[in-house]
């Protein structure tokens, strides 16, 4: 069994996508999209510009906003979804899930999640650790039903 660190540490030696300050990947998916470089064009009146390879990859969002990890949000929900795509044809059809092929869907899962939390400056331990710490939080004050993010 692995800790979480040394799941990450593993996993996400495959990481393949573009990240603020990731010249190098960001100018091959850059180079992808036809080149499409703008060097020195303002993201926003008045603000700060962009060197070309960032506003081809990242469309001339702001520069506070590229520190975001929008690729492994955007990408777990996509495995999220095929996840529950499984599940659902097995619940429609009447037919044994595929039980296998589901747990591979949440190891997908899991890995951008762990990619994530490391665009995050958080590992994957630290996000477990957090995340019970939440729900022990939420039985001491007897508020583990309802809604809300902070309860």
């Amino acid at each position: 069994m692995k800790t979480f660190d040394e799941y990450s540490t593993e996993a996400l030696r495959f990481s393949d996508y573009p990240r603020a300050g990731d010249d190098k990947k960001n100018k091959r998916v850059a180079d992808q999209l036809n080149g499409m470089f703008y060097d020195d064009v303002p993201v926003l009146p008045g603000s700060a510009t962009v060197r070309g390879v960032e506003l081809a990859v990242l469309g001339a969002v702001p520069q506070s906003a590229q520190s975001l990890p929008v690729y492994p949000a955007m990408a777990m929900c996509g495995e999220a979804g095929e996840f529950a795509e499984k599940v659902k044809k097995a619940w429609r059809d009447q037919t044994p899930l595929d039980r296998e092929g589901a747990a591979k869907e949440l190891g997908d899962v899991l890995w951008y999640v762990a990619a994530a939390a490391r665009d995050l400056g958080y590992s994957l331990e630290d996000v477990a650790r957090m995340n019970i710490e939440k729900f022990v939080g939420r039985r001491q004050r007897g508020t583990l039903a309802g809604a809300g993010d902070n309860r």
